[in-house]
């Protein structure tokens, strides 16, 4: 069931998420002036989504779903090891064109991430866990895909950026469907 749009709590989930997104290339511009920010926060986002992973969303998933909630997991974690390679030797315009196809991963990746704001907060259970592993992990998400996209021009990572916001929402929006 989809979140009662009059709920609060569930929208100011969702807002924090999309705040998060946008908060991307602020801490990308001042991690370039300082390397113990940047340490700061991967250690964070480290710690946090691998405990919220380990405690709670893996267990979930594995009572959910079985054995193949299990090999998602193993694929989403070598999923780019594997595509690290062929990006590294890439040229200049099959580099673009790889951009364009992860940003456009990153876009249905975030409207997963709706879906999963919603979900968790229409499930009810009580735990935020789900939404804190969400939170957590779009700084870093955003923060890479502006650094990787910044240099295209600043209007090419605007709209980056935008539609990974406008697709969190979406997700959101599309959980009852």
């Amino acid at each position: 069931a989809m979140p009662d749009p009059a709920d609060n709590h569930g929208l100011a989930i969702l807002a924090v998420s999309v705040v998060a997104l946008l908060l991307g290339p602020l801490i990308h511009r001042v991690a370039r002036r300082e390397r113990a920010t940047m340490a700061a926060l991967d250690s964070f986002v480290l710690i946090a989504v691998v405990g919220l992973v380990m405690l709670e969303i893996l267990p979930r998933s594995l009572h959910l779903a079985g054995w193949p909630a299990f090999v998602a997991l193993v694929a989403g974690l070598a999923g780019p090891a594997v595509a690290e390679g062929p990006m590294r030797m890439a040229t200049r315009g099959t580099h673009r064109a790889a951009l364009a196809l992860a940003t456009a991963g990153m876009a249905l990746h975030a409207l997963t991430d709706g879906l999963a704001l919603a979900a968790a907060h229409a499930d009810g259970h009580g735990s935020h866990g789900l939404e804190v592993a969400v939170i957590a992990h779009q700084l870093p998400v955003a923060v890479a895909v502006w650094w990787l996209v910044s240099p295209m021009g600043l209007s090419v990572a605007t709209l980056a950026m935008m539609a990974l916001g406008a697709a969190t929402v979406a997700g959101y929006a599309l959980t009852e469907t």
